[in-house]
C-alpha cells in the first residue's frame, strides 16, 4: 500500500550523522533523520537532534574554568588536578547526507522539538523530488500513515587527532532505510508551549518509531508528509500479574509503544514563520499558486 508512497519519501529524506568523542575516550556515531523541504536547501529534523551540539558547548565551558581553577598559582586551586567528567564530550561534529554539505543556520524550537536548518553547498539535483504537505484538515483518527528514517545503523567510527576529524564508513541512504506502517491513533494539542508562538499538535500513531527515525517524514499513501517523528512513548497498560505464591513478577509491567510526531499543520505553521517556500496540497484550491511543473508551492 505504500511502495510508490515511499518512494516518492525517499527522494527528499537523508540520514543527519552525530559524531562524538568523549573524555574518556568513547568514540560513537549515531543516525537521525531530516527532510529536504525545497530547492533553496532548507531541511527539517528533530530539535533533539542539537542536543550533543549544546552539550558540547557546555562542556567546553566546563573544562575551561576547571583548567582556569586548576591552574598553578591560583588562589584557592586544588592541591591536586580535579578530574575531568569521563563523559564530557571532548569532539562533536555532523553529517548531513552528502559529503562536503554544511549548515550555515538552525533555528531551534526545543519545546515543540523541531528544527530548521538552511544546508550549504547543496545543490538541488542532488534530490530527485521535494516534500508536497498535507493539508492538516486531512489527518484524522485511524488515517494509514508511514514512517521513514534511518535506525539500526551505528556505523563503526575512528577519531584522527593528527586532523581533528571523525572517519566513517560512506553511510547508503537508501540502504539504510527502514520504513513502518500504521495509523492515527490520538491528535494532542498543547497550546503554545513555552516560549513557542505557535500551538504544538503532535499525532500518535499504533506503531513506534524507531531511533534514527526522528526526523524523519510520517507520509500518507500518496507521500504526502503528514507529520515527522520526534519520539517513542511508553504507555502502561495498567495491569499485572502476580505469581500463586506471591512472588514479584519479573515481567509484570506492561507497556505499549506509540510513536508521536509533530503535526502537519504545526510544520507548515513553523515554515511559514520563517518564511520559508515549501510545497502543499490543500481541498481550497483558490488559494495555491503551482509552481513549473503543477506542483503547488507556498
Amino acid at each position: 500500500m505504500f511502495a510508490e508512497a515511499c518512494r516518492t519519501a525517499k527522494g527528499f529524506t537523508r540520514p543527519v550523522a552525530t559524531s562524538i568523542r568523549y573524555q574518556d575516550g568513547t568514540v560513537t556515531t549515531a543516525l537521525n533523520s531530516f527532510i529536504i523541504v525545497n530547492r533553496d536547501g532548507w531541511a527539517l529534523t528533530a530539535g533533539h537532534t542539537f542536543d550533543t551540539l549544546v552539550k558540547h558547548e557546555n562542556d567546553r565551558k566546563k573544562m575551561e574554568e576547571i583548567s582556569r581553577m586548576s591552574a598553578p598559582g591560583q588562589p584557592g586551586a586544588p592541591s591536586s588536578p580535579v578530574k575531568m567528567d569521563p563523559k564530557f564530550i571532548l569532539n562533536h561534529s555532523f553529517w548531513w547526507g552528502w559529503d562536503g554539505v554544511l549548515i550555515s543556520e538552525v533555528t531551534v524550537d526545543r519545546k515543540i522539538d523541531i528544527a530548521l536548518v538552511k544546508l550549504v553547498n547543496f545543490k538541488p539535483e542532488m534530490v530527485s523530488n521535494y516534500p508536497v504537505f498535507a493539508s492538516p484538515d486531512s489527518i484524522s483518527l485511524g488515517k494509514s500513515v508511514c514512517r521513514l528514517g534511518h535506525p539500526f545503523v551505528d556505523p563503526p567510527t575512528e577519531f584522527d587527532p593528527v586532523h581533528n576529524a571523525f572517519r566513517i564508513p560512506k553511510i547508503d541512504s537508501d540502504a539504510a532505510m527502514f520504513v513502518n506502517d500504521g495509523v492515527v491513533s490520538k491528535i494532542v494539542t498543547i497550546k503554545k508551549a513555552g516560549n513557542s508562538l505557535i500551538d504544538a499538535v503532535y499525532m500518535d500513531t499504533s506503531t513506534p518509531g524507531y531511533r534514527g527515525q526522528a526526523g524523519g517524514p510520517i507520509v500518507d499513501v500518496k507521500g504526502r508528509v503528514c507529520g515527522m517523528q520526534i519520539n517513542t512513548l511508553a504507555l502502561p497498560f495498567g495491569f499485572h500479574s502476580a505469581s500463586p505464591e506471591g512472588e514479584r513478577n519479573p515481567v509484570e509491567d506492561q507497556y505499549c509503544c506509540v510513536g508521536r510526531g509533530v503535526h502537519v499543520k504545526t510544520i507548515r505553521e513553523f515554515l511559514d514563520s520563517k518564511n520559508i517556500r515549501y510545497g502543499f496540497e490543500d481541498s481550497d484550491e483558490e488559494y495555491t499558486i503551482l509552481e513549473r511543473g503543477g506542483r503547488p508551492m507556498r
